[in-house]
């Protein structure tokens, strides 16, 4: 729980919001690719409202709506929803969570304006 803790705080201190949270989900897909109890801790840390990382997670999430690149209708249990499904993925097959977690990068993206 430390070592995610500090993880976060490394991501919120990212210079920009949607690489800091990218950062932040990518890493901790790594992490739970090779050890299953802390996929365990990940795909239910949102459940223990006192733990400093789901404050960290929900800063993470205001500050990348805040600059809009992250859809306004993401919050933190998506997220955790988000690593729960990537770690099924890693289960059924390792090679592939990669390219998974980068198509469910594209359904947290915020429409930029010129894309619309």
């Amino acid at each position: 729980m430390t070592a995610w803790t500090e993880l976060a705080k490394e991501s919120l201190a990212a210079p920009d919001a949607w690489e800091g949270l990218v950062g932040f989900l990518e890493r901790t897909c790594e992490l739970q690719a090779r050890d299953r109890a802390f996929t365990e801790l990940a795909c239910h840390s949102h459940l223990d409202a006192g733990a400093e990382v789901n404050g960290l997670i929900e800063r993470l999430v205001e500050r990348a709506q805040r600059e809009g690149v992250l859809r306004a209708d993401v919050g933190p249990t998506d997220l955790a929803f988000f690593v729960m499904a990537n770690s099924r993925v890693a289960e059924a097959d390792p090679g592939q969570w990669r390219r998974h977690f980068h198509l469910m990068l594209d359904a947290l993206r915020a429409t930029r304006p010129q894309e619309a």
